[in-house]
């Protein structure tokens, strides 16, 4: 996590300190939109969560050699999100910055809603709005939270802030 960017460290010590009390369930069926390298079957096995991984990209970086090699049945599905369809239910939905990439993410989010099992998780980590000085035009969008709470709906919903003034500072200063 050292050389990591600070937004990237501030997720993953998110999932590290968070990501049970989202998710409880160690055996999963996790889906990955916008998986790019799969890192993130490495950083679940990592926490104690394994079962099927399944993840999606429209280009294919998708790495075989993984540090848990034995922790997910990993798969890999080179398309568009809005096509998949999951074979059975999934516990996991996460994408990690893929979504403001996506042109139509309203109309993906409500495709992926209908594979969520009944206790399955959404778990998308997104730009805030007042990110735009950073990423400037990265992306087709930056999220409010009442943009979340429009494509996702209001109940149930849980949002978690990640960074701040400082590591708004961090990027701007030094990336």
């Amino acid at each position: 996590m050292a050389l990591a960017s600070p937004s990237r460290a501030l997720t993953l010590s998110f999932l590290e300190n968070q990501l049970a009390t989202v998710q409880p369930n160690t055996t999963l069926r996790v889906l990955d939109i916008g998986c790019g390298s799969g890192f993130m079957s490495d950083t679940l096995a990592e926490l104690g969560y394994g079962g099927n991984y399944t993840g999606i990209d429209i280009g294919d970086r998708f790495r075989e050699n993984v540090a848990y090699p034995d922790a997910f049945k990993r798969t890999f599905v080179n398309a568009d999100a809005h096509t998949f369809t999951a074979a059975e239910p999934v516990d996991l939905i996460i994408s990690f910055s893929a979504l403001e990439h996506i042109p139509d993410d309203e109309k993906l989010i409500a495709h992926l809603d209908t594979m969520l099992s009944d206790a399955g998780t959404h778990l998308n980590i997104v730009p805030a709005a007042w990110g735009l000085p950073l990423y400037l035009w990265h992306g087709f969008r930056q999220y409010s939270l009442a943009d979340i709470e429009m494509r996702f709906g209001a109940q149930d919903l849980k949002v978690y802030a990640l960074g701040g003034l400082f590591s708004f500072m961090l990027h701007f200063t030094f990336i």
